[in-house]
């Protein structure tokens, strides 16, 4: 929960008491710990209390994450004398509808949640941004904190505080910029997510890599084998990095009033592509990657990448078993979509092109008829990787 410290200057008196007017002044802190360590897990109970103290905890939960790891997180509280309470909902996109956003807030009333309480979001980026934004309206906003179990939560979601839940038309159309208290990740947990799961995790670790760092682009085309191996000691590292360049860049606009943010790199046609699929047998980073390809076979076409550096964006993506996709994609369907994205961006759809990799230049000179051009040329390199 943020902290204010409002001014407040008067900028007109009329002695009569017919106007009487002052400005107000809030200025807005948000300071939590990111931390990532192998076998957090079974601790984090004594580091939630050192940094939140001894509260009212209520966790939030998928149907998959309680039955593997719920025990374990409920020991680490009940060893620093609290018992949490658990609010589980069924595993995947589904579970982040106003629907059961609606049904939470029930479920928390009833549990006689007070103000005081800190909810823990324990999960992926369904989690964290369902439980977010539960946080943010629930009593006028109580305190969460992230403890993330997926790939794609612990290298992108978590952290932020971009929180919301979908609609039938579009991807994250009500929601909220609200920090967590803390973020927390266990690397080792990554080790039981499904292989697609895991892959379309590093979807955003490749994301970060292309927009802003040559290095860590480097780091995973030569550590591809213990990657893809789950390796604790480099995912820490792996995960960690691309929070913290993530974190870099949104600590510049905490709430996106630059609407252009490079980090939009390949989302801007990813979630018109998950809601086309209705978020159903697609996962998100598999959405992203396409969004990255079509992007860089628009960036390509538009003479402001070279052939040179989009091959090693695709190779990359290859790599890790993340370019194309297994189903057809209509993209006049995608394009039809991107209006509501355009209601997010303010009407505008400022697009991001790499220009090189770890750099990009944002545009607002991409038609449809490009967006289109662009799907045939990715699906041509596509055709041609796999032939």
């Amino acid at each position: 929960m943020e902290k204010t410290q409002p001014s407040l200057t008067p900028i007109r008196h009329d002695r009569s008491g017919r106007i009487h007017a002052f400005e107000v002044q809030a200025r807005l802190h948000h300071h939590y710990h990111v931390v990532y360590q192998a076998g957090l897990l079974s601790r984090y109970g004594r580091l939630f209390l050192s940094e939140i103290g001894n509260r009212m905890v209520v966790v939030l939960t998928d149907t998959r994450v309680q039955r593997l790891y719920g025990p374990v997180l409920a020991s680490s509280f009940q060893e620093v004398g609290m018992e949490p309470g658990w609010l589980v909902v069924p595993e995947g996109e589904k579970s982040k509808r106003v629907e059961m956003y609606c049904r939470l807030l029930d479920q928390m009333a009833e549990l006689g949640i007070d103000r005081r309480a800190v909810l823990v979001n324990f999960g992926g980026g369904v989690i964290s941004d369902l439980g977010g934004f539960l946080a943010s309206s629930y009593l006028r906003g109580i305190h969460y904190v992230n403890l993330s179990t997926s790939f794609l939560g612990q290298a992108d979601a978590c952290v932020g505080g971009k929180v919301g839940v979908n609609v039938s038309r579009a991807k994250n159309f009500v929601g909220a910029f609200y920090h967590p208290r803390h973020v927390a990740g266990d690397p080792a947990l990554l080790r039981t997510l499904s292989e697609r799961d895991y892959r379309s995790g590093l979807a955003e670790a490749i994301k970060v890599a292309i927009i802003m760092s040559p290095e860590y682009f480097r780091f995973l085309e030569k550590n591809r084998s213990r990657i893809l191996d789950r390796d604790s000691e480099i995912l820490v590292h792996v995960v960690g990095e691309a929070a913290r360049y993530k974190m870099n860049m949104i600590s510049r606009d905490p709430y996106e009033n630059d609407l252009r943010r490079p980090l939009n790199f390949g989302h801007t046609l990813g979630h018109p592509i998950e809601t086309e699929f209705q978020y159903r047998n697609i996962r998100h980073g598999e959405a992203v990657a396409i969004g990255m390809g079509v992007s860089t076979a628009i960036a390509v076409l538009k003479g402001i990448l070279s052939e040179s550096e989009a091959e090693r964006i695709y190779s990359l993506l290859d790599a890790y078993g993340l370019l194309g996709f297994s189903e057809p994609i209509r993209p006049d369907r995608v394009v039809e979509h991107i209006r509501y994205v355009r209601l997010v961006r303010a009407n505008h759809l400022h697009f991001v092109l790499p220009k090189a990799v770890g750099g990009v230049e944002v545009t607002d000179d991409v038609t449809n008829a490009d967006l289109i051009r662009g799907f045939e040329a990715f699906n041509e390199v596509v055709q041609w990787k796999k032939a």
